[in-house]
């Protein structure tokens, strides 16, 4: 055996071997052991996120680390736009007044006492 299949797995801690080990978070796996902490899917060949260099499939790392749209109560992704008003995150598609549906993302409004609305509805 050379010495790069005595590495040992970050999962199991057993040696690779001859298995092609996957690479991700800087660390080998065997290809079975490569699974979310959530919910034990297999990641192999799948988008995955990671927190503390656990990796989660995306819908568990969406439950648990990202923040939900006050409205839609969706998940709020890395790539998506949105706001923060009072605490609580919007999609931007999501924060629109409460009155005529007119979007308030990037623009001004009005909340009085959480109801949220444009200027001419304030």
């Amino acid at each position: 055996m050379t010495s790069a299949n005595m590495l040992n797995c970050t999962k199991c801690m057993q040696p690779i071997g001859s298995v092609e080990p996957v690479l991700a978070l800087n660390k080998r796996w065997h290809p079975g052991c490569f699974v979310c902490e959530g919910c034990n899917c297999n990641l192999v060949d799948k988008n995955f996120s990671s927190n503390m260099n656990a990796p989660f499939c995306e819908t568990c790392f969406n439950k648990s680390y990202r923040p939900n749209c006050k409205k839609c109560s969706q998940p709020i992704v890395s790539d998506q736009k949105y706001a923060v008003i009072g605490g609580k995150p919007f999609h931007a598609t999501c924060f629109v007044c409460e009155v005529c549906q007119k979007s308030l993302y990037g623009g001004k409004y009005a909340d009085r006492k959480g109801r949220i609305t444009c200027l001419a509805h304030r």
